[in-house]
């Protein structure tokens, strides 16, 4: 079973989402030395799962599967912080704006070669926080449009659960 969540505000402005991919993205940039040199606080990682948060709040919507949020959650090795030294800051971004007009309906991920492009490129990014391609696979259909909607949304999954300390969501799931 899945179910659409669509953006409460119904205010979906294409502007405002890739202001806050950019911002997520420089962030995560400079979060990520930190953490490698010193290790980050919680306050630290609030302001990271702030910034993912406003990016997932800005997408128009996401169709969320039931059980993915657990299933993600007991499957996230690396932190975010950690995995983002695999990819180039504008590599990111623009993964994450592909993701924003691909859930806006931009008509160019309709044509096919750009939705698949698209989910090669989040299985690559979900399989460097180490989730395998036999979890994200059980949530995925043979529709290429509904597939990559559904990437979309264990990407955001994915990218709160690598905010939250290993011990804290543990705990929140027992």
């Amino acid at each position: 079973m899945s179910i659409d969540v669509e953006n409460s505000s119904n205010n979906y402005n294409l502007e405002i989402a890739t202001q806050a991919v950019e911002s997520l993205v420089h962030i995560l940039s400079a979060a990520s030395v930190v953490d490698k040199l010193e290790g980050l606080t919680r306050n630290e990682r609030d302001v990271i799962a702030k910034y993912i948060g406003e990016w997932i709040y800005a997408l128009p919507r996401i169709e969320y599967v039931e059980g993915m949020i657990e299933i993600i959650g007991e499957n996230v090795k690396n932190r975010i912080t950690s995995v983002i030294f695999n990819f180039s800051d504008r590599w990111l971004e623009e993964l994450m704006i592909d993701v924003t007009r691909f859930l806006a309906g931009e008509s160019s991920y309709l044509l096919g070669q750009d939705v698949d492009q698209l989910s090669e490129n989040i299985i690559e990014f979900l399989h460097a926080f180490g989730i395998e391609k036999n979890i994200i696979e059980q949530f995925l259909v043979e529709e290429p449009i509904r597939k990559t909607r559904i990437l979309c949304s264990i990407l955001a999954v994915t990218l709160i659960i690598s905010t939250v300390s290993e011990k804290l969501w543990s705990m929140r799931f027992q």
